[in-house]
């Protein structure tokens, strides 16, 4: 679930290459209508924003395994609002090493399929897995992008299309 918080805070225009991954991602709720001005640009605030991703075990080694939580609160990037509302932007950037894997407070509040705690062997092991060369090899590509341009519905719930680019040369 990715989140915008309904404090954002006016910012100067940055620029962020994205190329790659397309996905679909839902739940837009910024908070923001749109103002009489022409294409004001606001930067998320990063103490209120966040994102979640879920990872359910699956494969033949499945049921060795558990589903995973992987979280991060250290975002950056600017919400381009248009006029219509439809034709804003969103541009997220992301360093993979910020990224928390199975924080218990996330696992929480993701609900009944990430129940339990996870040791902090297993935690570790996930993450030099998921940060190493055969994942997102964050010593190579430190960041992940999101990009998104297409907007559809109605605020505060609507549906972006986005962007993101995983593992990106510039």
């Amino acid at each position: 679930m990715l989140k915008f918080p309904a404090r954002i805070a006016r910012a100067r225009p940055t620029g962020f290459l994205s190329r790659a991954v397309f996905a679909t991602l839902s739940a837009l709720s910024a908070g923001i209508s749109t103002p009489a001005v022409a294409a004001p640009l606001y930067g998320i605030d990063s103490s209120e924003s966040w994102v979640r991703v879920l990872v359910y075990r699956a494969g033949l080694l499945g049921r060795l395994g558990h589903n995973h939580v992987v979280s991060i609160k250290q975002l950056q990037g600017c919400v381009h609002v248009a006029e219509p509302i439809e034709q804003s932007r969103v541009t997220i950037r992301m360093a993979v090493r910020d990224f928390l894997v199975d924080d218990a407070a996330e696992r929480q509040a993701a609900g009944d399929d990430f129940k339990g705690d996870v040791a902090a062997a297993d935690i570790d092991g996930t993450r030099r897995n998921m940060l190493g060369p055969a994942l997102l090899d964050d010593g190579h590509f430190p960041d992940i992008t999101l990009q998104a341009s297409r907007f559809a519905g109605q605020l505060p719930a609507m549906t972006m299309h986005a962007i993101v680019q995983v593992q990106a040369q510039d």
